[in-house]
């Protein structure tokens, strides 16, 4: 009884915390695909070798922006308008197919989107949230989220119930047992 209701118990408390946990991740493995694969020409808020990524995807239709990743010198071969014009600012080097398949640039994408918001200034460190509830855009979940704190205090509260049904329990055997001694 007590294997499974501490099984039960740490069930409960991993499920709560899950959410938070995978997004984190998903962004960690983002940000390291961005490290190994783009960061040598790209830079989020700044041009280098090539284009800065802030902002891609409002720029660019996102299946321009997987093939180009996957073969831009075949787009600039094609005529493609936008990848000529890329190709001839910066200086016509031309950007290497990347061996990343869709989810992985879903994840560097992301990665690239979550970087580019805007930090809070010194003068005024407190910033109002976008409203992403509003739109079709997505977010990791935070600490602070609501959807955090629900299932959390579910839980919690879940446990407190348990350990009280326990007790209940305990003490109407030990009255049950006193009750059949007399």
């Amino acid at each position: 009884m007590r294997n499974s209701l501490f099984t039960l118990l740490l069930l409960l408390f991993s499920v709560s915390l899950s959410a938070n946990t995978e997004a984190d991740s998903l962004l960690t493995v983002g940000k390291t695909l961005f490290k190994n694969n783009c960061k040598a020409c790209h830079a989020i808020d700044q041009k280098l070798v090539g284009p800065a990524l802030k902002g891609v995807e409002e720029r660019r239709d996102s299946v321009w922006i997987y093939k180009f990743i996957k073969g831009s010198q075949a787009m600039v071969e094609a005529g493609d308008e936008t990848a000529v014009s890329l190709f001839n600012e910066f200086n016509q080097v031309p950007m290497p197919n990347q061996k990343v398949n869709d989810q992985e640039i879903g994840l560097i994408l992301d990665y690239v989107q979550f970087a580019s918001r805007p930090q809070a200034d010194s003068d005024n460190p407190i910033q109002r949230p976008e409203a992403y509830w509003a739109s079709n855009n997505t977010r990791p979940m935070r600490f602070s989220d609501l959807m955090f704190w629900v299932p959390f205090t579910l839980s919690v509260i879940f446990v407190i119930f348990i350990f009280y049904y326990q007790v209940v329990i305990t003490d109407m055997r030990r009255e049950s047992a006193k009750t059949q001694e007399t």
